[in-house]
């Protein structure tokens, strides 16, 4: 993670546009490079997966634990009934959306993916993490290596996210449905007219 976030920063410096890149695909280029290192030096026969995973899975729970500890209990007594409505639309439309799209052009682990998904969505990328680990307690699903990837990719949407509050804030709403639209439309393109063929190509495969 150090050696990802190291790079990520030198690289930031030359091209700041890469700066709305989250630390979560900084991490995993390093890792990327910790592994070819190991490699090169013949040491990657001590890197053992299912520790790491005891590991990883460790500090989730810490994580998870601090975060339910913080939570400012008095505000969300004040607007429970507001917020249930909200979350229930949200986690509904979420679900059913992540699950679809996920079988739609996932190749290989489609539910991990979409519990990932589900979980990114509507809370943080902890939350995607313990939903992955409650359905796979083993640790090998890909979803988390998944997230890293996409992270990367997807950094462009954090520009989009930063100014819709305070563009709400002043009541100019187009920028809103607009952002929402673009980030809405593009994954669905580049799902259906890159990975669906494959998928649909594995499978032709597979059936034969």
């Amino acid at each position: 993670m150090y050696i990802g976030e190291f790079v990520g920063h030198i690289i930031i410096k030359f091209i700041p546009v890469l700066k709305g890149v989250s630390l979560i695909a900084w991490d995993t280029l390093g890792g990327v490079l910790g592994w070819y290192f190991f490699k090169l030096i013949r040491l990657d026969k001590f890197i053992d997966k299912k520790t790491i995973g005891q590991l990883s899975g460790l500090a989730l729970e810490v994580l998870l634990v601090g975060a339910m500890a913080t939570l400012n209990l008095k505000v969300l007594a004040v607007n429970i009934v507001p917020l249930l409505i909200m979350s229930s639309i949200i986690c509904a439309l979420t679900i059913v959306w992540a699950l679809w799209m996920a079988k739609m052009t996932c190749k290989d682990q489609w539910f991990e993916k979409a519990l990932m998904i589900v979980g990114q969505s509507t809370g943080a990328t902890p939350t995607g993490m313990a939903l992955v680990r409650a359905a796979d307690p083993n640790n090998q699903a890909c979803s988390p290596e998944a997230h890293g990837i996409y992270s990367g990719v997807t950094f462009w949407t954090a520009f989009f996210t930063s100014l819709c509050p305070p563009m709400v804030a002043v009541g100019d709403f187009s920028f809103t449905y607009i952002a929402g639209i673009v980030q809405f439309i593009i994954p669905v393109a580049i799902g259906f007219l890159i990975f669906r063929p494959i998928m649909l190509k594995a499978k032709t495969k597979i059936n034969r």
